[in-house]
């Protein structure tokens, strides 16, 4: 309350507030990933087109990647300590290739549930993800898996384990057989009624020292506490 006044014997408060408290309450859902190169993006396409198969949720040609970690929810101001983080934890990592392996039914050891592109066991992948997850539990406190970390494509997901015996796996094609893995993306992940949609919040090169350019601000109006994690990005 910042007031009071009076009218006809009846007294009256007013108020002001401030919505820029709402910004600096904001969160996103954040996760690192490898781009794919157009040649594997189209041959899944192509694979997704070829399948009649009701219940089946067909990854969005745009969000086609391959996952290095999925931080969950990160509140605004956080962000660019995310950020900064993650530009340590890959300094003297250099390019890499991943190797194709078969599109299968994922998860491992457990009844389908998705249709991954696999691939092949990669040491130059297992330190990229264990530095980002060491680094992300040693700077920001922030929880990380445990398991091996696995490289794949999620090109389809279904509720119905039954659903897997009505998709074609042998009708894909392959195309460009290695990714090369020079750059890594992380992303807000926009949860909708038609499927997620993801917005780049900022690219990392391997094998540079260069400071990444910001790609995305994920405020529009951060509030004075934020503002300084919220310009770095």
């Amino acid at each position: 309350i910042l007031g009071m006044f009076s009218t006809r014997g009846r007294r009256h408060c007013f108020f002001y507030i401030d919505f820029s408290l709402y910004y600096f309450h904001m969160s996103h859902r954040l996760f690192l990933a490898i781009p794919l190169p157009p040649p594997i993006v189209s041959a899944l396409v192509k694979f997704q087109g070829a399948q009649d198969v009701p219940d089946v949720r067909w990854t969005h040609k745009e969000n086609l990647h391959i996952t290095v970690h999925f931080f969950g929810t990160v509140e605004d101001e956080r962000i660019g300590e995310l950020v900064e983080c993650l530009e340590d934890a890959i300094v003297g990592i250099p390019p890499f290739e991943l190797e194709m392996g078969d599109i299968k039914f994922g998860p491992p050891n457990k009844p389908p549930r998705m249709v991954w592109l696999s691939f092949k066991p990669s040491g130059e992948f297992k330190v990229l993800v264990e530095g980002i997850r060491a680094g992300i539990r040693a700077s920001l406190g922030m929880r990380s898996e445990s398991h091996s970390p696995t490289a794949h494509v999620t090109v389809a997901r279904f509720k119905d384990p039954l659903a897997a015996n009505d998709i074609k796996l042998e009708t894909f094609k392959r195309a460009q057989p290695i990714v090369p893995v020079d750059t890594l993306i992380l992303f807000e992940s926009d949860l909708k009624q038609g499927g997620p949609e993801y917005a780049p919040i900022q690219t990392f090169t391997l094998g540079s020292h260069e400071v990444p350019s910001p790609l995305y601000r994920t405020s529009p109006h951060p509030s004075p506490q934020s503002r300084e994690g919220v310009d770095r990005i």
